[in-house]
């Protein structure tokens, strides 16, 4: 857990199976271990659901286990894109998903389960293209998973696929997870560190609903204490601070270096132009490690 400026920084795991031949609870401890203070424990369209233990009965006092689920809808490509819903204690069973396209899948989670926290899972794997995001977005998704499931000209795919979706105005923050399907991925890719109120379904979930959370590198060494990126109006400024930090990038429309500043006592900040679109920012290690801060869009107030 991480404190900042008087409030709460909780260390989680967005993306996280069930580890085959491990009961879950048997997995909390290794993650209280590694700092973690909650998960959100999703089961796939095709498991079976008498496996699922009830909602709050893995919940301890100082661990939080959200239920959600992984679910897999048709793209325009026809390609299963992946996504994730919290809360959602039962999947949507793949008899029935194997028939939805993305805009008729979206329509049964908001019909189902309204303001739900909905993810768009690995889009490193090239499943999800512009057209399905703008559904998809249109439709409540407000989260985009940046673990680098594919590269291209040496970047995360993700992470350029997210720049074009901001450059087009579809707000997505950006987070990391592990995505665990064995043991050995515990701690993999990276994790988010979200400000919230209070370590408890609601205060988490409406923290990451409104991007007030960090993506954090697997094995980055800089520590974000405060991320403010304030109104988004001409003048304004994207300020951050952060110990252990080589530099901080201010990142524009279609992945533009905006700005790359060596943080002065810890401290960065750009200040808004006007014309950028939006404006996000990458805090970088000695090691190219990456927190990434979630992006403000320029102009809207």
């Amino acid at each position: 857990m991480r404190k900042a400026a008087g409030s709460n920084w909780y260390k989680g795991d967005t993306h996280y199976h069930r580890v085959l031949q491990v009961p879950v609870a048997d997995t909390i401890p290794m993650l209280q271990e590694l700092g973690y203070d909650f998960v959100i424990l999703e089961y796939k369209d095709m498991e079976p659901v008498d496996i699922i233990p009830p909602e709050g009965s893995l919940t301890r006092p100082d661990f939080l286990v959200i239920h959600g689920s992984e679910q897999a809808f048709r793209s325009r490509a026809e390609k299963w894109a992946h996504l994730s819903i919290a809360p959602n204690h039962l999947p949507f069973p793949d008899t029935e998903t194997d028939n939805w396209h993305i805009p008729d899948g979206f329509d049964r989670i908001n019909q189902r389960i309204p303001n739900a926290l909905i993810r768009i899972n690995h889009p490193g794997d090239r499943r999800w293209e512009m057209e399905d995001l703008r559904e998809a977005v249109a439709r409540g998704a407000r989260i985009f998973e940046l673990n680098p499931n594919g590269y291209d000209n040496g970047s995360p795919y993700s992470v350029r696929l997210w720049d074009r979706a901001l450059g087009e105005r579809m707000l997505l923050y950006g987070s990391l997870s592990t995505d665990i399907h064995h043991i050995s991925h515990l701690g993999r890719h990276g994790w988010v560190e979200v400000r919230a109120k209070e370590l408890a379904q609601r205060a988490i979930l409406e923290a990451m609903r409104a991007g007030d959370f960090i993506a954090v590198q697997e094995g980055c060494e800089a520590l974000a204490m405060g991320v403010r990126p304030g109104s988004g109006a001409r003048g304004s400024e994207y300020r951050i601070k952060a110990d252990g930090a080589a530099a901080v990038r201010f990142i524009g429309r279609g992945g533009e270096e905006l700005a790359r500043v060596e943080p002065k006592d810890g401290a960065a900040s750009y200040t808004v132009r006007g014309d950028e679109t939006y404006v996000r920012a990458e805090i970088e290690d000695a090691h190219g490690r990456k927190v990434y801060a979630q992006p403000v869009m320029v102009g809207e107030t």
